[in-house]
């Protein structure tokens, strides 16, 4: 009888484990679904369990560099028609988009995204009672400061170039960010060419601005040359909607590449 009580004890705890191995797998399959569906390329990611591994660049060299700005109203939430919640987007401070600050050093173009609250440090609830997913910035750079050349779409008129930085959300000491960009306009298709990677500078985890750096020779724009900043945004998708909160960046300003 002691044997037999044994038997099914190791039965029902290798059941159990098989079960939890599978439920990882689907996990990770749904992640790896979640992720195909906001990035067409796969790029090279940072994991970061300790919330942040910024570079080694001083606040002050930042500041010395970060000289041009632009602003965006304080709550001007937009809502982007699909994949909201039934009551339109969420107004969410980590995804309100209030300046944008641009600079550079001969070789890097650095961008500074500013919001009006805090990025998640963990896996947050949100009010639509999921979890936070994945927060994404961006910037529309018009390289050669002409609207007439690169897209057509009204909210990134005249871009060579965009600049992402996204934070992904696995779980609370599983959080993922990655910085890349696209340049070389697809007119005919309103799309871009060429993919690269990025290098985040400040990491944007308990911190309401995220700091990201790209190669000017690799965006295609020179020294000396003057660029225009044409759009932007800040999404933050949770597990149950892509859009739970939306902030277009609907100014602009220009910048001398140094």
């Amino acid at each position: 009888m002691r044997k037999i009580l044994l038997g099914l004890m190791v039965l029902a705890l290798a059941s159990s484990t098989i079960w939890a191995l599978g439920l990882t797998g689907a996990i990770k399959k749904k992640v790896r679904e979640l992720d195909s569906r906001t990035t067409t390329t796969v790029f090279n990611t940072v994991d970061n369990y300790t919330g942040k591994t910024d570079l080694d660049i001083s606040d002050s060299y930042l500041e010395s560099i970060l000289i041009s700005s632009g602003t965006d109203p304080q709550g001007d939430f937009e809502d982007p028609v699909s994949g909201t919640p039934p009551t339109g987007v969420t107004n969410y401070p980590p995804s309100d988009l209030v300046r944008i600050d641009i600079g550079s050093d001969g070789t890097y173009l650095y961008v500074r995204w500013n919001l009006a609250g805090t990025i998640p440090s963990d896996l947050a609830l949100l009010s639509d009672n999921g979890y936070i997913h994945i927060v994404s910035l961006t910037v529309s750079i018009d390289s050669d400061n002409n609207s007439a050349t690169g897209l057509t779409a009204s909210k990134t008129l005249g871009a060579e170039a965009g600049l992402v930085s996204k934070v992904w959300y696995y779980a609370s000491d599983n959080i993922v960010s990655n910085s890349y960009f696209w340049c070389k306009p697809d007119n005919e298709n309103n799309t871009f060419q060429i993919y690269g990677d990025a290098e985040i500078v400040r990491y944007g985890q308990g911190r309401n601005y995220l700091v990201s750096r790209y190669k000017l020779l690799e965006l295609e724009i020179a020294n000396n040359s003057t660029i225009k900043i044409c759009g932007g945004q800040v999404e933050v998708e949770s597990t149950n909607y892509h859009h739970y909160s939306y902030d277009c960046f609907d100014s602009s300003f220009t910048y001398i590449v140094k």
